[in-house]
């Protein structure tokens, strides 16, 4: 588990693991040796703030995010051709763009200015991913 992605400590290096089956963690530990690095201070101490005090903040990224969900499934259901399913877990939109008769719809929305990620490089062809978790200005 980690606070990494929610609070953005990814440089900080504190993911964790709660094994209480002792071989299971004797075997995790022994696999992760030379892996995964130690812990440091400030990423405990970031840790551990982000789970004590972050809540209210966590509470109103969510909803925030719940809107820029919104914003996006609108904006793709206004375009002819182009799909997304409901999003629950995550930032991320998957836009499904087989539909509306585009060879290369990366390329084709690059050329107008909008820079999504290639659902190819995920092996999902004639799919755009675009993320979300942004402000709504960007």
């Amino acid at each position: 588990m980690s606070p990494s992605k929610t609070y953005n400590l990814v440089g900080l290096k504190c993911a964790f693991a709660i094994i209480p089956d002792a071989k299971l963690r004797e075997r995790y530990e022994r696999a992760a040796r030379g892996i995964v690095t130690e812990l440091n201070v400030l990423g405990m101490v970031a840790c551990e703030a982000a789970y004590r005090f972050g809540k209210p903040w966590h509470d109103a990224l969510r909803i925030y995010l719940r809107g820029n969900r919104d914003m996006v499934h609108d904006a793709v259901r206004d375009i002819p051709g182009l799909s997304c399913q409901h999003i629950e877990a995550t930032y991320l939109a998957w836009i499904d763009c087989r539909e509306k008769s585009i060879k290369d719809p990366y390329q084709h929305f690059l050329e107008r200015g909008l820079v999504l990620s290639d659902g190819r490089h995920f092996d999902g062809s004639g799919f755009l991913r675009l993320n979300f978790g942004c402000p709504r200005a960007t």
